[in-house]
């Protein structure tokens, strides 16, 4: 049952961040996914001239407000959500609230749900990138309950000569 409910809940949330939605409307993917879209919507409106100076933090600390927003719609995921800069990237850590107990196959549903994500951090990654011309990637990185790392994936931009 803790097995089914890991799994569950791992793939939920990597629904919560895909571009299609349920029937549902109060249902914890569709509320995390246009809250998500809100926050990147927010973030891009906000982006300003590029100030070469500017750090991932600073772009962090300019942005709080949308950040909290986006943090407090984990609200019930059975995942918290923290923000930081490493280096030149944006580090969203999504740490599991409850205890895993199959901790393979909740690394593999993350693993596979990486790709149907992706898209929506790109589209942040270009208005951090807009804001701070130094920034580089964003990392997605998934920890158990003690914060140990499940597993992590790093999005950067497509090639600008592609």
């Amino acid at each position: 049952m803790k097995k089914l409910l890991a799994f569950v809940c791992c793939l939920s949330f990597c629904m919560a961040f895909t571009a299609c939605k349920t029937d549902k409307t109060d249902s914890v993917s569709e509320k995390t996914t246009t809250t998500a879209s809100q926050t990147t919507t927010t973030l891009i409106e906000q982006s300003q001239a590029p100030d070469h100076d500017k750090t991932v933090e600073d772009y962090i600390n300019e942005n709080k407000e949308s950040f909290d927003v986006f943090k407090q719609s984990m609200g019930g995921t059975g995942l918290e959500l923290d923000i930081s800069a490493r280096k030149n990237s944006l580090v969203y850590s999504y740490r599991y609230t409850f205890m895993i107990n199959d901790i393979e196959t909740v690394k593999e549903t993350l693993e596979q749900g990486f790709e149907s994500v992706k898209e929506s951090y790109v589209i942040t990654l270009d208005a951090l990138k807009k804001a701070v011309p130094t920034a580089q990637s964003i990392i997605l990185e998934y920890l158990d309950i003690d914060g140990n790392l499940i597993t992590s994936c790093e999005i950067e931009s497509p090639s600008e000569t592609e």
